[in-house]
């Protein structure tokens, strides 16, 4: 398969976002100590339930972002993962060929009806809403209006995954301008799901992750080469964190 160069992709608007580039080792990241925060234990941290599904959200920087989150998980990953991306609709799916190319786990666009499926990643389409329909993990699309002005959603399928998986939800915020997926983060983390995001030092624009901090809703911010080792914990731990949640600046 002919891969089409991220680099004919356009940004996010009003930002440009960087293009794909071929493997490489992570970005360098600043190196300050974790802070362990107190949180006052839930009913979902001394009865955790093992994750059914990671949903990640990413804008500005998001491409390169994913490759490298994504590069990070094994084909064997033990969960699905669906990926709101802000981006074009005449793109997503040479975007989605693209990383399938580039990285080990399975990428494919979503179509409505899709159904996910452990170790696959599915890619909003763009111009459309992905929403996670019932129990099943379903998806469908919709051409509902844009949300803070974009469409695909990051909030609108955060939403939909706390209502039907609740703390069996894994949410990741990556760089990104804007807000879109705080919305979203707070009704994962009121249903014990579990919140990983992206670091500023690491981030192209620390807008939507940065908005996800601001409201505390954070379990875990460490640097972009962090975040597959946290998912991969997540998947093979199946629990959240007991009574503390670890906050990392930099990498371990």
């Amino acid at each position: 398969l002919n891969r089409t160069s991220l680099r004919s992709l356009p940004s996010p608007q009003p930002e440009a976002a960087p293009a794909c580039k071929p493997r490489r080792s992570s970005p360098p990241v600043a190196t300050a100590q974790p802070v362990i925060r107190d949180r006052k234990p839930t009913r979902q941290d001394t009865h955790p339930l093992t994750p059914s599904h990671v949903v990640i959200a990413s804008s500005t920087g998001g491409p390169e972002a994913l490759r490298v989150v994504l590069g990070g998980l094994p084909p064997t990953f033990s969960l699905p993962v669906l990926v709101v991306q802000h981006m074009p609709a005449s793109f997503t799916s040479d975007f989605a060929r693209q990383l399938d190319d580039s990285v080990a786990i399975k990428v494919r666009e979503a179509s409505h009806g899709s159904q996910p499926r452990r170790g696959e990643v599915l890619l909003a389409p763009g111009g459309q809403h992905m929403v996670i329909a019932d129990v099943t993990g379903q998806i469908a699309l919709t051409d509902s209006p844009k949300i803070q002005g974009v469409r695909p959603s990051a909030d609108h399928l955060f939403k939909s995954a706390a209502r039907a998986f609740g703390q069996r939800v894994v949410a990741v915020v990556l760089t990104g301008m804007g807000s879109d997926g705080t919305n979203g983060c707070e009704r994962i983390s009121a249903a014990g799901g579990h919140i990983v995001v992206q670091n500023e030092e690491t981030s192209t624009v620390w807008g939507m992750p940065g908005s996800v901090v601001k409201r505390e809703l954070a379990d875990e911010v460490v640097p972009l080469s962090r975040i597959a080792f946290s998912l991969r914990t997540q998947a093979a731990r199946g629990q959240r964190f007991q009574s503390k949640t670890l906050v990392a600046g930099g990498d371990q």
